[in-house]
Parts: structure tokens; C-alpha cells; sequence
């Protein structure tokens, strides 16, 4: 059977997704003609502001303003910080709902087979938000991989003229796994347990 074009198209586009199949695409697509004078129109302008986000100056979070609401939150303890790879991550421990320090999200990893080097990591920026945070704690919320073990090696190693208190979130996180897909009770093991490095 030959589709419409735009029908072809929307599909094709979805089947990039993370963990949608063909079959899962074709159904969200059919959902969307049917329901298009109501919930496909707003997703349509949900998905257009998501555009206009760009990173938060401080901790490079998605943002309509310059300094996201987490960081310029009079309730969050600045004090603290915790550094993630991915947004994704931040999300994880947001949703938790039992830490009230700030974020720091990479966007990136340490990956030299892939070109990816300590330049690519913009570290300025992280040295920039510590201090201007005054933060006096930082803990590490990696995945258990060796790119983020590399990773954290080199923070700790450009971090630790900062006189600032390294921690890394505890074994509660097995290794190979990913803070975005564990589930609270293991974040939170994992945060309330962190380990003192440095």
C-alpha cells in the first residue's frame, strides 16, 4: 500500500525515535490524523517551543530564560552541586524529589575513540558555575561506564584546586548502568550514600 507522501514522511521520522518501532510509529501517526483538530495541534506547538530553548548559562539545562528555574531558585541549596552527562539525568533525579542542590549537565562525554577530548567539555563553564554558586560540594551522578569513569577522573583532576568537598554517587548504581532508566529508591541509595573522593 502506498501512503501519502507526508504520511510516509512523518513515519519515516518517528522510526528514528529511541524505542519506536515501525509498527509503534504507524500507530502514533494514525492517532495524530484522527485526533488532528484538537491534541495534534498542540503538539505540534509544544514541539515548536521546544525549539526556541536554549541552554541555561549556569548549568546548560534546557531554558526559555537565560538562567533556568532550578538555578535561580532562592529554595535550592547552591551549595551543592551534582554533575550529570545528560538532561535526561537531571530529570531522573528531579523526579525523585529529595534533592535540593543544583545541577551541572555535561550534554557530553570523554570519548577519545570518537574524537570527543577534555577541549570538547567546555570545562570554563563548570569552573565559572561553581564559583559563581560558591558551591562547596560536588557530586558526580555518571552512569557506571569507563567513558564516565574517564570523565570523572578529569573533573576531579581540573576540580581539585577549588577546595571544594568530590563525592560520587554510591554502588548503589551497578556498574554498565544508567542513572536515567534506575528507579528512585536506587537514586536515592545511591545519592544518600555518595562517596567521598576528594
Amino acid at each position: 500500500m502506498i501512503l501519502d507522501e507526508s504520511i510516509e514522511k512523518a513515519i519515516s521520522l518517528l522510526r528514528k525515535l529511541p524505542f519506536i518501532t515501525g509498527r509503534t510509529a504507524q500507530k502514533i501517526i494514525f492517532f495524530l490524523l484522527k485526533n488532528k483538530n484538537n491534541y495534534t495541534g498542540d503538539l505540534i506547538k509544544s514541539l515548536e517551543n521546544l525549539m526556541l530553548l536554549k541552554e541555561c548559562r549556569l548549568c546548560n539545562s534546557p531554558s526559555t530564560m537565560e538562567i533556568c528555574s532550578i538555578c535561580s531558585s532562592p529554595k535550592r541549596d547552591h551549595n551543592i552541586m551534582i554533575i550529570v552527562e545528560e538532561f535526561a539525568d537531571l530529570f531522573a533525579v528531579e523526579q525523585m524529589g529529595e534533592y535540593s542542590g543544583i545541577y551541572y549537565v555535561l550534554n557530553r562525554r570523554l570519548d577519545i575513540k570518537n574524537g570527543v577530548g577534555p577541549d570538547d567539555l567546555n570545562l570554563d563553564r563548570l569552573l565559572s558555575s561553581i564559583k559563581e554558586n560558591n558551591v562547596k560540594e560536588i557530586i558526580f551522578g555518571f552512569d557506571q561506564n569507563p567513558e564516565m569513569e574517564a570523565t570523572k577522573l578529569l573533573l576531579i583532576d581540573k576540580l581539585k584546586s577549588l577546595n571544594v568537598g568530590m563525592y560520587s554517587i554510591a554502588v548503589g548504581m551497578p556498574f554498565g548502568s544508567e542513572l536515567e532508566y534506575a528507579d528512585k529508591r536506587t537514586i536515592r541509595h545511591a545519592l544518600l550514600n555518595r562517596i567521598k573522593i576528594s
